[in-house]
């Protein structure tokens, strides 16, 4: 997660730097306001993250459980092949 995190953080300082800079403000007004971009899209990515984490698992545990149920409805059709 922590990758992601530094993904994040680049991504926002380099969009609020480069806005910053494209508009003509100051240079320590465009570090300054770079900085909070860095910290608010590392935390975004972050949340971004722990979803797709969470989204992720439940879609495997789905998946799980079907072939469970699959496997279960095999073997009672078939008792001869679950046995071997």
């Amino acid at each position: 997660m922590s990758r992601f995190m530094v993904t994040g953080g680049f991504v926002g300082f380099f969009i609020v730097f480069l806005a910053g800079l494209l508009n003509d403000r100051g240079t320590l007004i465009v570090l300054r306001d770079a900085m909070i971009g860095c910290l608010v899209m590392a935390l975004l990515f972050k949340v971004l993250y722990s979803r797709l984490e969470s989204g992720i698992a439940a879609a495997i545990q789905d998946e799980a459980k079907v072939m469970a149920e699959q496997a279960r409805k095999d073997a009672q059709e078939n008792p001869a092949d679950a046995e071997s």
